[in-house]
């Protein structure tokens, strides 16, 4: 079985002044007190929780409204990050917000300062890079991943395109035959934009409009499907959400330090390490998600009523119903009333590849067998217990 680790920083939104509060990160802001820095504060808990990656991705909006110190200060960060995680490779995708699309510089075109400034975005490989932005999207693979990275705002020229993102069926096509010839090696297949391809709902609908999902989105999906990819990550939309898509995971990754549909939401600002599985072409994921409060730094909520669960899955197409009973004839086999976490895993290690309906789904049916997970899954169960009378 093969075993990669990605971590996920999207929509940070940097900048260089506090002109309104729309973000926590900004370039001149001071590493201490660190709690009050986002990207200091998540090096001290990679360094204390030692965590690692193999990858680090982020999904676009490093700057905030084409913000050139914020771009260039968000970058760095960025790379801070990769380097105290250990990881190979850094894959970024423009988002709206790192082109200038509104013509705030001068520039020729929408991309320049993203291109001027930051030379090898958005991944260091110079002929995949020339061929990302000449064609719009790039595959890159090494022996264990194959990443379609696509460029979702090509057509951000001007204000009004910058309203709506769209993939066109000659960039599906491009796609569709480069995918065809290529051979199918035993790798993990993931698919990065900044854009959602399908709708996503807004805690306010009457401030925050979804008009810009990708056009042709479900197309892209019914084509990524085909071609046996594993997961679609996304940013853009600033609350984190794990959906399935006709069997298909699509991430939404939230925002690292935007503060724009995260106040009036029960969502918070999040990093992720998305821990992946693959044996025979079947793939299963885990996600760990850290919150971040600002004067308190970067932790995993216990809160089993967090808007996005600390921890969750996706890649399991089993009967959850029938995972509970099973679960139940297997602790009344061993006559205890409780037991540790671990051994239930050793046993049914699908629990924890399964996604936030299907955590609910397995608590509800085994609190109907009057047994329960202490703590939830959501926030890192440690033993299964019987409920007495």
């Amino acid at each position: 079985m093969k075993v990669i680790r990605i971590a996920i920083l999207s929509d940070l939104h940097c900048r260089h002044d506090k002109d309104g509060v729309t973000t926590y990160l900004y370039s001149d802001a001071p590493r201490i007190p660190m709690d009050k820095h986002p990207i200091q504060a998540l090096k001290a808990i990679i360094e204390k929780e030692k965590l690692s990656s193999d990858y680090v991705i982020c999904p676009g909006d490093i700057s905030d409204k084409i913000d050139i110190q914020g771009l260039i200060s968000g970058y760095g960060f960025v790379n801070e990050i990769k380097t105290d995680l250990n990881a190979s490779e850094l894959f970024c995708v423009p988002g709206n917000h790192d082109v200038d699309s509104r013509k705030k510089h001068a520039v020729d075109t929408p991309f320049d300062i993203l291109r001027r400034y930051i030379l090898d975005y958005p991944l260091k490989d110079s002929k995949l890079l020339e061929k990302f932005w000449a064609n719009n999207y790039v595959i890159f693979k090494d022996d264990k991943i194959k990443l379609l990275m696509i460029n979702s705002v090509f057509n951000h020229f001007d204000t009004a395109n910058a309203q709506k993102s769209t993939i066109p069926e000659k960039l599906l096509s491009d796609i569709s035959n480069e995918l065809n010839s290529d051979t199918d090696e035993e790798l993990f297949k993931i698919a990065v934009c900044h854009h959602h391809p399908v709708k996503i709902s807004n805690i306010d609908p009457n401030k925050y409009k979804d008009g810009d999902s990708l056009e042709n989105g479900d197309v892209l999906l019914k084509m990524l499907g085909e071609h046996k990819f594993h997961l679609f990550i996304h940013g853009h939309k600033h609350t984190p959400q794990l959906s399935i898509n006709n069997y298909f995971p699509i991430f939404s990754s939230g925002s690292f330090s935007s503060l724009e549909n995260i106040i009036e939401s029960p969502f918070k600002n999040c990093f992720h390490i998305i821990e992946l599985y693959l044996e025979n072409g079947s793939c299963k994921g885990k996600i760990d998600t850290w919150f971040y409060t600002c004067g308190k730094g970067w932790a995993k909520s216990k809160d089993p009523d967090e808007a996005f669960p600390t921890l969750t899955g996706f890649g399991v197409n089993a009967d959850i119903t029938e995972l509970a009973s099973k679960i139940n004839q297997w602790l009344t086999s061993r006559e205890k009333d409780r037991i540790r976490y671990e051994e239930v895993l050793n046993s049914f290690s699908d629990i924890q590849f399964l996604s936030p309906p299907q955590q609910k789904i397995l608590s509800d049916e085994l609190l109907k067998l009057q047994l329960e997970f202490n703590p939830t899954l959501t926030v890192g169960a440690k033993e299964l217990s019987k409920q007495l009378n």
